[in-house]
């Protein structure tokens, strides 16, 4: 009986201390939580308190977006084209929130709904929205470094050098016109939009590279954009194509010359017949191309540096194929031609025209080094994954090719395909190639 007792006072004695360790592993987990609450550390605090912030915003943007539409029906039903001030307006009129310019803010002062030019709708919190360019006063001469052309009595922007990231480019300048947007001048500044005044007509090469910009609008009085000129932004995909400009200010849509976009698959547009040079170099979003039978000319260095780029398909009618086209996309593996090997055959003379239906191409000057960046060479960044798939047929013409410049090899087979940094150049490496 006794030890029955006392194996009861000792089993009841483990059982309260059992419950004293989880009591005490319960209250610790509870001032755990009170001092992440405190100190703001607590993962599910932040979490709920995101859902929370997350559910307002798409509570808002669901309102507007049924303005939007509202007023979408109303105009078609009316024959009348809808613009960005109607839907504007309709949800400022649907929200109740108060205007200014483009964006929107809501009556508990919480969240900014942004119109945007292409009539998208953005919600954001409160702070974190802009008014476009053109709802914003041009911005001062102070904020731009610029030559004056005292002969033609013209200005031109070399570069920005102001803070705001929202920039409505001034008409004149001391009195005189801005007609050109230098190389780099707005280059790397993170803006988000931009307006750009109908006196401009030239935008050179990397103008508006490597910024955020949603939307652009090029007025017709550009007759003139450089390549590379918008590369790496934000554009959507209706504007990501930048084409070259007539001399009436329409676009040529036969020749893209910069890309900013940021999609991953790119299609090129059946209208496009040339890639101009370095037009999607650097934009690291681009994870596939396909180019259809409508293209014949890719110009030197259209996608180089394309840092995630893993697949090209090569439509069978290009005929020219520049200089360090795929330069350092070192992911790059799945190759395919669809066509003949392009024309490596340049003819070198004083004439200054040019044959993209032969493939040949003349300099400048006349000389055989003044067309050198412009004749085939290091295509492809060597690595021992890429494969390059050719017509059936074809693949001894591929393995054979070589620039021939006057009639004389310029470069042999492997210079014409590769370009290794680490390597020797080897013939085994034409084993990329198969039917």
């Amino acid at each position: 009986m006794s030890k029955e007792l006392k194996l009861k006072n000792t089993n009841e004695k483990a059982i309260t201390l059992i419950a004293l360790i989880i009591t005490i592993i319960v209250l610790l987990i509870l001032a755990g939580i009170a001092i992440a609450t405190l100190t703001g550390n607590n993962d599910i605090i932040t979490q709920a308190n995101k859902a929370a912030k997350n559910t307002g915003i798409e509570q808002v943007r669901e309102q507007a977006l049924l303005a939007k539409q509202d007023v979408l029906s109303e105009n078609i039903l009316e024959g009348k084209e809808t613009t960005r001030e109607d839907i504007i307006n309709a949800i400022v009129e649907q929200t109740g929130g108060t205007i200014e310019g483009n964006l929107i803010t809501t009556p508990d002062g919480k969240y900014e709904i942004m119109v945007k030019q292409d009539n998208k709708i953005e919600v954001v919190e409160k702070g974190q929205g802009y008014i476009d360019a053109e709802y914003k006063e041009p911005s001062p001469a102070s904020d731009f470094e610029y030559t004056i052309d005292q002969e033609n009595n013209t200005v031109t922007i070399t570069r920005y050098i102001g803070t705001d990231t929202v920039v409505n480019i001034p008409e004149t300048i001391e009195g005189k016109p801005v007609v050109e947007l230098g190389r780099f001048s707005f280059l790397g500044y993170n803006l988000q939009s931009v307006k750009i005044p109908n006196t401009v007509q030239t935008i050179e090469q990397y103008a508006f590279r490597q910024n955020q910009l949603t939307y652009i609008d090029i007025p017709k009085s550009v007759t003139k954009i450089d390549t590379q000129a918008f590369n790496n932004n934000e554009l959507n995909e209706e504007q990501a194509f930048i084409y070259k400009r007539t001399s009436t200010g329409e676009e040529d849509k036969t020749a893209i010359v910069s890309y900013g976009g940021n999609q991953t698959d790119i299609i090129i547009p059946e209208t496009v017949k040339t890639i101009e040079q370095g037009a999607f170099s650097g934009v690291s979003t681009i994870e596939s191309v396909v180019m259809g039978d409508n293209v014949t000319a890719i110009r030197a260095t259209a996608f180089s540096f394309c840092s995630n780029l893993t697949k090209v398909v090569i439509g069978k009618n290009v005929i020219r194929l520049e200089a360090l086209v795929f330069h350092n996309c070192n992911k790059l593996l799945d190759v395919e031609f669809k066509g003949d090997v392009p024309n490596f055959n340049y003819v070198v003379s004083d004439d200054t025209s040019e044959d993209e239906s032969s493939g040949t191409g003349t300099s400048e000057d006349g000389s055989v080094s003044g067309t050198i960046d412009a004749v085939s060479s290091y295509i492809f960044m060597y690595n021992e994954n890429l494969k390059i798939k050719v017509p059936k047929g074809k693949l001894q013409d591929y393995k054979t090719a070589k620039v021939i410049v006057n009639g004389e090899e310029y470069y042999n087979t492997i210079e014409t395909w590769f370009f290794c940094l680490l390597d020797e150049p080897d013939e085994s490496w034409l084993d990329v190639f198969y039917e």
